[in-house]
Formats: structure tokens, sequence, C-alpha cells
């Protein structure tokens, strides 16, 4: 990141264009990291030449590089209201920021990079470029840089969708949610709105859940399409439909069809293995992951119940929940084609659709 202005400005609404300025540059920085440490994991996937151990190491590196945890306890810090009368708070939250980002995990992720003779005959560029980071990473810098721009930004409106689902920012607790997806295979990233996960987490039951959803079905239909309204891809298209097929009361269209998104979405970004994949990474704990990986996993973790296996001839009750197999395989038994089921398989395919569109 470039060094910024540290002078007051003279007047506050002279400065709003330079702070605007600010905060898109920063912004834009962190999102370039993210999907550098995207790239870079992709990268060396795809290198099967190099030793595995290498392909690992890097791996590794790279998904420690930064601390899930840290950064959602400074973004709960910020909302207290004690920070604004703190005049030390906006360089300790600068100093929290930082210390986030495990920069000697970058480094390490790079110099592996860049000593690795596979990599550097593929691709010199990308090499040339993790020199250069290497020899620029400096917490003390990296704290003073933030510190400057703390007086200007909005942390709030920066860190939350930077680093989270929109509808998730002010969710004091992202636990209980990660437990909700995975017990009950409920989406609640990105859809739906911070208003109604929150009723849905102060719910006591499954079944209170479930009357929630139903009550606030136009809503959360509205907060899908709201969600989708800026994605071209064909997912995004046929997500639509779904949410159309069920405005006009046709549940079961609408269930087979989002049935269909979710699977197309998870095989086209884990591959022919992709529904054993997710339902391994759905179970793992969201807050011991790094950021790069904790909201991706708190999209994926409801595809635990969605692909439950179950087949006709195998003498087990119909899953009481939306489950892919039951939707394809049961057509014509009861309490398949729900309208809750439906809803919820929308939910679903519109959160993965939101989180992988840009993958694919």
């Amino acid at each position: 990141m470039a060094r910024t202005r540290n002078a007051a400005p003279t007047d506050p609404e002279d400065d709003e264009p330079d702070r605007a300025a600010q905060s898109a540059a920063i912004t834009a920085a962190f999102e370039a990291f993210r999907k550098q440490q995207r790239l870079l994991a992709s990268q060396m996937r795809g290198q099967p030449a190099i030793p595995p151990l290498g392909v690992k190491a890097v791996q590794d590196a790279i998904a420690r590089s930064v601390d899930f945890g840290a950064l959602q306890k400074l973004s709960a810090s910020i909302r207290l209201p004690a920070v604004g009368t703190d005049a030390f708070a906006p360089l300790r939250a600068a100093d929290a920021l930082a210390k986030s980002i495990d920069l000697g995990a970058i480094t390490e992720a790079n110099r592996l990079i860049v000593n690795n003779a596979h990599a550097a005959a593929a691709t010199q560029e990308q090499v040339g470029r993790a020199e250069a980071l290497v020899k620029q990473l400096s917490r003390p810098l990296l704290t003073e840089q933030i510190s400057k721009l703390f007086a200007t930004v909005n942390l709030t409106e920066l860190l939350a969708p930077a680093w989270l689902p929109k509808n998730l920012g002010d969710i004091g607790d992202l636990d209980v949610v990660a437990d909700i997806c995975l017990d009950e295979g409920l989406p609640l990233a990105w859809v739906p709105r911070s208003e109604i996960v929150e009723a849905l987490v102060a719910a006591g039951t499954r079944e209170e859940r479930q009357e929630v959803l139903l009550a606030r079905r136009a809503e959360i239909l509205d907060d899908c399409e709201a969600a989708l309204a800026a994605i071209t891809h064909e997912w995004a298209l046929e997500c639509r439909s779904a949410i159309h097929a069920d405005r006009a009361d046709l549940p079961a269209p609408a269930q087979s069809h989002a049935a269909g998104i979710i699977d197309s979405v998870v095989l086209a970004i884990h591959g022919g293995r992709g529904r054993d994949v997710v339902k391994q990474k759905a179970e793992m704990p969201v807050d011991e992951l790094p950021l790069r990986l904790a909201v991706e996993h708190l999209v994926l973790r409801p595809l635990l119940l969605c692909f439950t296996r179950w087949y006709p001839d195998d003498g087990t009750p119909i899953p009481g929940y939306f489950a892919r197999h039951a939707t394809a395989h049961a057509v014509g038994q009861q309490d398949v084609f729900t309208p809750i089921n439906a809803l919820v398989a929308i939910m679903l395919a519109t959160s993965l659709t939101v989180q992988f569109w840009e993958d694919a």
C-alpha cells in the first residue's frame, strides 16, 4: 500500500473526495490481497511437478496468513461506543488489524514460491512480484499506514463488507450462526437480511426457525433477488427462475431447479468428487480457520445435510429437511416437496452463487 497524506484538512467538506479515495484505495488493497491468496493457492494446486510437501507448505503458509478471529474481535470492538471517546483507540485498532495479517506467513509462502525451481520456470513475473512483496512487508509500516487512515475511513463499512457477507456484519456471535447452518442445513451467508438472521438466531428451536422463515418468505425471496441483482452469471439467472417459480406458488419446480443449481455450483468448483469434498469441509470449525477460508466454509456448512445420501430402496426414512438426493429420487413421495424445503433450496443456491460465481 502506498503512503497516504497526514495533513489535517482545513475544511471537512473539502476533504470528502480525498477520504473517499483513501477508503476506496485501502478496500481495493484488501480485495487484491484476498484475490492474491486465492490465486496463489489455486496455482500451487495446479503444479503437479512440485513435490507434494512443497505444495502443502505453500498452501499452509497462505492459509495461516490471516487470523479470522482477530479480525472479528477487532470489528466488534470498533462498534463499541467507548471507542469514540478513546484517543488511543485508532492506534490500538491499527495495531490489532496489522497483527491479524500474519506477514511472516505471507513472507514464508512467497519465499517457498520464489525458491521453487518449477514455479520460477513457469512464471517468472509472479516470482518477481513475490520477491518485491517480501521486501516491502513490514508490520510497523503497515500499522503506521492504517492508523493514518483511521481518522477518515469508516472502519465498520471497511472491515465488515471486506471480510464477511454483508448480512452478517452486525451479528454478534458467528458461532451460533455456524451451528445453525451445519445442524439444520439453513443457509445464512449473504441471505437473508441481518434482521431475519437475528430472528433465526433468537429462535429457540428448529421448528421456531422454520416458522420465522415461512412468515418472512416474501422478504427472503426479495433478499435473494437483491443479492443476485448485479451478477450476470448463468447460475444467477437460473436462481432467479427458481425464485419466480416459488413466487408463483410452485414450490416443487422451484425446489427441483434450485437443487440442480446447487449441484452444478459444487461440481464446478470442487470437481467430480465435489459433494464429498464440501461435506468434509462443512464440518470444519469456522473459528479455527484463517479468514481466507472461514467465510467460504460458512457458506458450505448447509451442504452437509443437503448432500445426505438417500435412495428409495435403502430402507431409511426420507430426510425431514431439504436434501438433494430426496429431491431428485423421491418425486411423488410425501413431505419431499414443501414450501420450507423450496425456500431453503433457493437460499442455498443463492448463497453459493454469490460466493463462488467469480471462481467458476
